[in-house]
């Protein structure tokens, strides 16, 4: 990657809000990139909401995320509420 982007997956958050999964190189650091994208009569293009991983990094961030994912489904499930599907 020399300083480009590529988007991995995408999620739609409502009617105007996307969010893209994407591997980025930036002043030669490869990152992992989750941004917020706007599509509205105002604005269109990326936020500021989001962030933005160091790849060195990656393992201690996925593993966050991993008990995230825990503390989720037990709160989900406590709540009774089922995750959407999609």
């Amino acid at each position: 990657m020399n300083d480009d982007k590529y988007v991995v997956t995408t999620m739609q958050k409502n009617d105007t809000t996307e969010i893209k999964f994407a591997l980025s190189t930036f002043k030669g650091k490869q990152r992992a990139d989750i941004r917020e994208f706007v599509d509205s009569d105002t604005y269109t293009g990326p936020t500021k909401a989001g962030m933005n991983i160091p790849l060195e990094q990656w393992d201690e961030f996925y593993d966050s995320i991993q008990e995230l994912n825990i503390a989720a489904q037990e709160a989900l499930k406590k709540a009774q509420v089922k995750p959407v599907e999609g």
